[in-house]
Order: structure tokens, then sequence, then C-alpha cells
């Protein structure tokens, strides 16, 4: 995984677990809840590169499962998770699904939320300290900067594609 990349995961990563750890109790967030795992989710050219790198370490039986659950459903899941709802390029997930149930604010005007799932009794995702809450412009504005470094290491990347399209041509 590029090193630039991996810095950013790191800390989405360090701060999704801070939060966790905080609420716990209000976090439906474990092993194989896939209630935020959707299609559709689009990945950047730098993370596609981290996803196509994690399945040339996979076996082949792996792999084959991987391609084959990417090309047989088009159901509303994400492509990337296996018949228990978990993760198989779990190491090499999108930022956007590292972040995924933390209380988020998308601009600073807008309203704090997070999955469905979660802070649905007791705190109130209005009382949530901004400490807390993952402010999803900052996240998008480094990965776009460590995207273009990328890009221009790898110029003939793609620039973004769905986590389906990556598995499918990995």
């Amino acid at each position: 995984m590029d090193p630039r990349l991996k810095v950013l995961n790191d800390e989405v990563d360090a701060f999704f677990d801070d939060v966790h750890g905080r609420y716990a109790d209000q976090m439906a967030c474990g092993v194989g809840c896939s209630a935020c795992c959707k299609s559709g989710i689009v990945v950047t050219a730098i993370e596609s590169h981290a996803i196509t790198e994690l399945m040339s370490t996979m076996s082949a039986d792996e792999r084959v499962a991987l391609v084959e659950r990417a090309g047989r459903d088009r159901d509303e899941s994400c492509a990337a998770l296996d018949a228990a709802g978990r993760c198989m390029i779990y190491a090499a997930r999108p930022l956007v699904c590292r972040a995924h149930g933390v209380p988020m604010r998308q601009a600073s005007r807008l309203p704090v939320v997070a999955c469905v799932k979660n802070f649905d009794e007791g705190t109130s995702l209005a009382e949530v300290p901004d400490e807390h809450v993952l402010e999803q412009q900052d996240v998008g504005a480094k990965l776009t900067v460590i995207t273009k470094a990328f890009r221009q290491d790898q110029p003939g990347s793609v620039r973004v594609q769905g986590i389906r399209n990556v598995i499918l041509r990995a």
C-alpha cells in the first residue's frame, strides 16, 4: 500500500477506534455488520491500487471467490462482502468504508450524521462533542492531495471507479 494512503488510513482507523471506544454502547459496528456496505462505492486511483495490491496477495481460491461475488451479485450490498457480510478486502478498504459508523459531518454547516444503527438510544448526535465528529471534508481534502500525488507517480491510473470494477479488473 502506498505509504501516503497508509498514513491517512491509520489516522482514520485511530479516530474510529477512539470514538468506538468512547461510544461502544451506542455503536453497533462489528464483525459481520454490513449495514453501511452498499454497492456503488467509488474509490480513487490510490485506493483502487491498494485493493489490487491486496488481491495479488490473496490465495487463488480467495481471489476467485471475490471475483465471482463481484461478477454475480448486482444487489444493494458491496461487491467485496462475503456471504456472512464480512469484507473480503478489509485491509485495503476505502476511506469511506473506514469512516462509516462514526458521527461525521460532510461540511461545516451540515448536521452530524452516523449509521442508522448507531446512536439511536442514549447519546444524541447533537450532543457528541466536535472532537468525536469526523469532518469528512477534511479527510476528503487529504485524500485528494495524496491521490493527486499518486496519479503524478502513476500517470496511467484510472481516476475513480467502483469497487466492483476494481475487483473485476484486477
